[in-house]
């Protein structure tokens, strides 16, 4: 077996991304062992897939119209691949998979940041963005009373407060 880091496969990208694979040389489709055959597509799409920004773009703009132009206003000229990063990985590759629907993929993202607790301002982009695609308040709320148990009250107060902000600049 001979082992390749992703800039062999890809001479292209300015920097390895420190994914190493394993390929069987004797097999006529190579088999990959690590991280995954998906993690390594995943990647390959990710750094060549010139659509997958396109594809990025048209799911967050689903969640928020206004979205992507913050997006790039805000980072562009100070962390361009931060915005590439969000695009092409975060939307494209994971947020535009058909395993859950956009509203479950909300109540997830929604839960997932409140039980985190220190990513206030995507709290608050996630809820709006849930409210836009069909989640109703009382399913937010509802969130919030389940995080008591599993992240703490302190985490459902904040998300809580996070909804309030989000529904006043409604």
């Amino acid at each position: 077996m001979k082992v390749y880091s992703i800039s062999d496969i890809l001479p292209d990208l300015n920097q390895s991304l420190g994914y190493y694979i394993g390929v069987f040389e004797d097999t006529p489709d190579p088999i990959l062992e690590w991280p995954h055959r998906h993690d390594f597509y995943s990647l390959v799409w990710f750094t060549k897939g010139k659509g997958f920004n396109v594809l990025g773009e048209q799911e967050l703009s689903a969640l928020d119209s206004l979205q992507v132009e913050n997006l790039k206003n805000t980072y562009n000229d100070f962390s361009p691949e931060l915005v590439q990063f969000t695009l092409e990985y975060a939307y494209a590759d994971i947020f535009s998979r058909d395993n859950l629907s956009k509203k479950h993929r909300q109540i997830a993202t929604i839960s997932a940041l409140t039980a985190l607790g220190t990513a206030h301002q995507q709290l608050k982009f996630h809820i709006n963005a849930g409210l836009n695609i069909g989640v109703s308040v009382d399913e937010i709320k509802e969130i919030m009373l389940l995080m008591t148990v599993y992240s703490g009250f302190p985490s459902a107060i904040n998300g809580t407060n996070a909804l309030r902000e989000v529904l006043a600049g409604r």
